[in-house]
């Protein structure tokens, strides 16, 4: 809160958009730090509360996804997310975060190895196939990737899964470069646009 605070003051006076903003920008840093406190102290508490182990790395990765670029918060989410993995190492969420985790550190075999590990622990969960076949993507292995997408759009349920594994698919075939590839990718894009 104080760090915008200051990046605001630097830059003179706002308008009133500018101003509602940093506002409410204010309001979600206090309320996820608030979060972070709590899940600090109830692992104080009881050290084996991996739901509280969870909630703190949660809370840093959420920091990390609002202020991107600050790989600190990512060092400060990877202890939680390996005390839990410690304690239950199959962990699907833990499993997943960490792969992401990884993955931001391009670290990608690992985060790769991660993500398939997650998926094993939880083969219904569509977020771990996603960042799998983005992964995958980024590696140069786009027809693994365009497989494992497929899946994902198989098992999401939620419609910003579905709405997630449609761009990334559309991005995998249109990485083929074929007209065939081109004119499936355009149906998954249309899809996301709907």
């Amino acid at each position: 809160h104080h760090a915008l605070s200051l990046v605001f003051a630097r830059r003179g006076p706002s308008g009133p958009d500018e101003a509602a903003a940093h506002e409410q920008a204010s309001k979600a840093l206090e309320q996820v730090y608030g979060f972070l406190a709590s899940y600090e102290q109830r692992l104080a508490e009881d050290p084996e509360d991996l739901e509280a182990a969870d909630g703190v790395s949660r809370a840093y990765l959420s920091l990390y996804q609002n202020f991107r670029g600050d790989r600190r918060l990512l060092d400060k989410a990877e202890p939680a997310l390996q005390y839990i993995l410690q304690r239950k190492p199959d962990h699907p969420t833990a499993l997943y975060n960490l792969g992401f985790v990884r993955a931001e550190q391009k670290r990608l075999p690992e985060a790769l190895e991660l993500f398939r590990k997650s998926i094993e622990a939880d083969p219904q969960a569509a977020p771990p196939r996603i960042n799998l076949g983005r992964t995958l993507l980024v590696l140069g292995r786009r027809d693994e990737a365009v497989q494992e997408l497929e899946r994902a759009l198989q098992v999401a349920v939620r419609d910003e899964e579905r709405g997630r594994a449609e761009l990334e698919l559309a991005q995998a075939l249109e990485a083929g470069g074929s007209t065939a590839d081109l004119a499936a990718a355009l149906e998954h894009y249309q899809t996301v646009l709907k």
